[in-house]
């Protein structure tokens, strides 16, 4: 998820950077304890420039003949995202922050990185408060990720807003033969989580 703050807004619910489905293992929290959160229609931190929202497929991500092998073990190594019960809610396990101005520390953070700097070249905010938030989903054929919409649960559990980040990749470095695409559903999320997410699509 790219997360990108402007730098006159102060976000302090939880964490400064933002928070997925479960702790910021990397993110500093915030030493201020009010919100001022200027957000857009779409339920996102208010920034300048301008950033493609669009639906889009990139291949190649990785360099031609690159051998993600030692990505997969990585990601193998950090997952911890597991699935609830039948209407148990959010999923558990931790995420990752790193910066946009932080030096990569690992492999997938110089990727995470690289996806974030492609993806915010337009757009005007603080660095050292925006980056990407990842983590890493290792499934089998039996697995599933259920429809969601990726934003700040710490802040949905605190204020009862459903902040989201800029935009949400996913990037695949294997895929089993029967394996699903990602879904993509043209469903704007409800600012409020008292609001009803289902609805048209």
């Amino acid at each position: 998820s790219v997360v990108l703050l402007p730098r006159s807004m102060c976000l302090s619910s939880g964490s400064s950077e933002g928070s997925g489905s479960g702790s910021d293992e990397q993110g500093g929290g915030s030493d201020s304890d009010s919100e001022d959160i200027n957000v857009d229609e779409q339920g996102r931190p208010a920034i300048g420039g301008s950033i493609d929202l669009s639906t889009r497929v990139f291949d190649g991500t990785l360099p031609s003949g690159a051998d993600p092998g030692p990505l997969i073990a990585d990601c193998e190594a950090v997952f911890t995202a597991r699935a609830t019960g039948a209407g148990e809610g959010l999923s558990s396990g931790a995420t990752f922050w790193v910066a946009a101005n932080a030096k990569p520390k690992t492999a997938l953070e110089r990727l995470a990185l690289q996806i974030f700097a492609h993806h915010a070249a337009g757009a005007e905010y603080d660095p050292s408060r925006s980056g990407a938030e990842w983590w890493t989903v290792v499934i089998d054929d039996t697995d599933d990720v259920g429809l969601h919409w990726d934003r700040d649960y710490d802040l949905q559990a605190d204020q009862g807003l459903l902040l989201h980040p800029h935009l949400a990749t996913v990037t695949y470095l294997a895929c089993p033969a029967a394996a699903a695409p990602t879904l993509v559903l043209e469903r704007p999320s409800p600012l409020l989580a008292t609001e009803p997410l289902s609805g048209p699509v």
